[in-house]
């Protein structure tokens, strides 16, 4: 009964689990047969809608099948009305621009009033030729060609007839003040003239501002300008002032005049100078009140611009050939043309102008043929100079604080500076390294090469001795004028202009230079150090070389037979005398010729060299009783009596020769402590030798120089 009863139990629970199951089986049959029959109900409405689409989609059909033949009978009467509309428009286009032309014209007509006294009439034309311009520029952008054309004509005859009623109206103003041949401020029409003509530069600066860079070609095709820079509106309200000095420029310098002369450049250019520096007020006065944010110098260097582009570069140009063929009138032109462009240059800074003598520097057989000219008058300009017999024996002049110069070195100086002159005035920096090479390069080296065949000859002939006083000095001057003329070119090294001209070499030469070196006369520089330090050198070994050559007798005296202590002794040895007087007269004359610099450290090499050869030739050779060392005390008195006139403590530059006085004045007791140590054993190092030489004051003698002097002493 019990298993009975779990039976039932397992039973029950397998029909409960299968009857839920039956149940979920149905509730989701149920759910399925839902979604199925939405789904349906859902297509057959999309169905039902796409048969309504297609049947309107065919009535339409059907329509536009109706319509077509409608629409192919319209087509022609619609192209018939766009061709009428585009006739339209361009008859519009072509009335405006008629139009617009009538009434330019009405305005220059001669009978309507004039522009300077009527400013209506003058805004109202260039009111219109400013809408013709922007008609112009819509015209571009489209494909219509004769149209365009139409307007270009237009437009160009009616700027054709304005210009020519602004520059008759201008010339009837010109011709009331006689400009520009007479004192135009001080005409008596001026007050009344001056603001109608201002009044007409300024009509004129608006016009051409309305203008692009094609009408302005337009109204110069006829004349021109020479510089394309010159068809901007300032350059072309300049223009108008000019006409008249173009005029009267063309009128004097060409043809058969007498003024147009070839060999007369300069008389072009002074007309070109006075117009500038005479009439500087009137210009001022008409440019400035259009130019308002300009200063007088740029106003003023813009005419000058002018004129130098308009008259003076072409009148060159235009006798660049006659000049070639003659050299002396080649090197004149260039001559005038250079001081033409540096005295505008000077009085219009800090403005640049056009440089006349670009017009030698553009054709390059041209330049080079002016770089063989500047070479042949440089290189004979200094020949001259230099093979004059008494170009050493002249004056000094007093060029700066530290000595004096030679007026030679300061003439090669000028020559030099002549030569920069011409050169920095160049714009293109290939064209200035040229100058700098083949010019001031070569004269330079051939200064350098004539100054050490002098310095060398000289030594090379007399073996570093020079027999009179007056050699000696020609030797000095031409030092000195190497390190005045090296320091003027070391100055010149540091400026501004000469370092870009070393960057711009840098990118020019096929071999650029060291890095190291900071300018193009860097290697010159230290040329000129080189020969001066050899120069140097040289005068002191002439001098000591004089000294040592006089100094025999001295040294072969007896000093040990000096008379006795009691006798009075001489101030200064007779043998010695000459010596001494050649050797002051010498270091003075060097003095008063080298700069400041190089003279102390002559002497200071001199003194040092005197000090050493009176230790061999005189004190090392000989032997001295008491007498002998006083009187030979009393002599370096006088050597370091010479040599205080260049310095307080004279014993510091003969150092031997002070250690040698101090010795042989030095007492017994100090002698016999000196005379103990002759030992081996002892060296300089020891501290009983250190004190003994410390006591006596005694620095640069060595210790076996010292014992070898007291044992000549008796």
């Amino acid at each position: 009964m019990k298993n009975l009863s779990t039976l039932l139990l397992e039973a029950n629970a397998v029909k409960s689990e299968l009857y839920k199951k039956v149940t979920d089986d149905v509730e989701q049959s149920l759910k399925r047969d839902k979604f199925f029959r939405n789904s349906l109900e859902e297509g057959k409405k999309k169905i039902e809608t796409l048969q309504e689409k297609y049947i309107k989609v065919e009535t339409l059909m059907r329509e536009l099948t109706s319509c077509e033949a409608y629409a192919s009978s319209l087509r022609a009467p619609l192209e018939e009305l766009f061709e009428l509309k585009k006739k339209l428009n361009y008859y519009k286009w072509w009335s405006t621009i008629l139009t617009l032309s009538d009434d330019i014209q009405k305005v220059v007509e001669p009978k309507n009033i004039a522009f300077g006294s009527e400013h209506n009439a003058l805004t109202g034309s260039l009111q219109s030729l400013q809408h013709f311009c922007n008609l112009l520029k819509l015209l571009q952008e489209s494909n219509c060609t004769i149209l365009r054309a139409f307007c270009q004509a237009r437009l160009r005859f009616c700027l054709s007839k304005v210009h020519s009623k602004l520059l008759a109206e201008l010339n009837g103003l010109f011709q009331l003040i006689n400009w520009p041949s007479a004192d135009v401020m001080g005409s008596p029409h001026i007050q009344s003239v001056l603001p109608q003509l201002v009044s007409l530069l300024h009509f004129g600066h608006h016009l051409y501002k309305s203008m692009g860079p094609a009408e302005l070609e337009w109204l110069n095709e006829s004349d021109p300008p020479a510089d394309i820079h010159m068809l901007s509106p300032e350059g072309m309200v300049v223009r108008l002032l000019f006409v008249p000095v173009f005029k009267r420029f063309r009128f004097h310098f060409s043809g058969d005049h007498q003024t147009n002369r070839v060999d007369k450049p300069e008389w072009f250019m002074t007309f070109v100078v006075n117009i500038l520096e005479k009439q500087r007020v009137f210009l001022n006065t008409a440019l400035q009140s259009i130019f308002s944010d300009a200063s007088a110098e740029r106003v003023m260097s813009l005419a000058a611009a002018w004129l130098i582009n308009e008259c003076v570069k072409p009148k060159l140009k235009e006798e660049l050939e006659t000049y070639l063929s003659d050299l002396s009138l080649f090197r004149h032109a260039i001559a005038e043309t250079l001081s033409f462009d540096q005295e505008l240059a000077g009085s219009l800074r800090p403005y640049e102008v056009p440089l006349c003598v670009d017009v030698f520097c553009e054709d390059l057989a041209v330049f080079e043929k002016w770089i063989q000219l500047e070479q042949e008058a440089t290189m004979s300009f200094y020949e001259r100079c230099w093979n004059k017999k008494n170009k050493f024996d002249s004056n000094f002049e007093d060029l700066h604080e530290d000595g004096k110069v030679l007026d030679f070195a300061s003439t090669f100086l000028s020559l030099l500076k002549s030569i920069s002159e011409r050169y920095l005035l160049l714009r293109n920096e290939e064209r200035k390294l040229a100058f700098i090479k083949h010019v001031q390069m070569k004269i330079l080296d051939r200064f350098l090469t004539d100054a050490e065949q002098i310095l060398f000859g000289v030594a090379k002939d007399n073996g570093a001795r020079f027999s009179q006083i007056q050699e000696f000095e020609t030797f000095c001057k031409l030092i000195s004028s190497l390190t005045f003329i090296r320091r003027a070119i070391w100055d010149w090294s540091n400026d501004l202009v000469y370092i870009d001209l070393h960057e711009a070499l840098k990118t020019l030469a096929p071999r650029p230079p060291p890095s190291g070196a900071g300018s193009v006369f860097e290697g010159v520089v230290e040329k000129f150090e080189e020969l001066e330090e050899r120069g140097a050198q040289l005068v002191v070994d002439g001098v000591v070389e004089t000294f040592c050559q006089d100094l025999e007798g001295y040294s072969r005296q007896r000093w040990v037979l000096v008379g006795p202590q009691g006798l009075a002794l001489p101030v200064l040895s007779e043998s010695l005398s000459g010596p001494f007087s050649v050797l002051g007269q010498q270091l003075l004359s060097t003095r008063s010729i080298l700069p400041a610099a190089l003279f102390e450290t002559v002497w200071i090499k001199v003194a040092g060299s005197i000090s050493l050869e009176l230790l061999r030739r005189v004190v090392l050779t000989n032997y001295f009783n008491p007498n002998g060392c006083q009187r030979f005390c009393n002599d370096m008195k006088v050597t370091f009596e010479i040599f205080s006139n260049f310095s307080p403590y004279p014993e510091r530059y003969l150092p031997e020769i002070a250690d040698v006085c101090k010795i042989m004045t030095a007492s017994q007791e100090q002698l016999e402590k000196i005379k103990t140590l002759e030992s081996p054993s002892l060296q300089e190092d020891n501290k009983e030798v250190s004190d003994l030489l410390q006591n006596l004051n005694i620095h640069t003698l060595p210790l076996p120089t010292v014992v070898d002097l007291v044992s000549r002493l008796i």
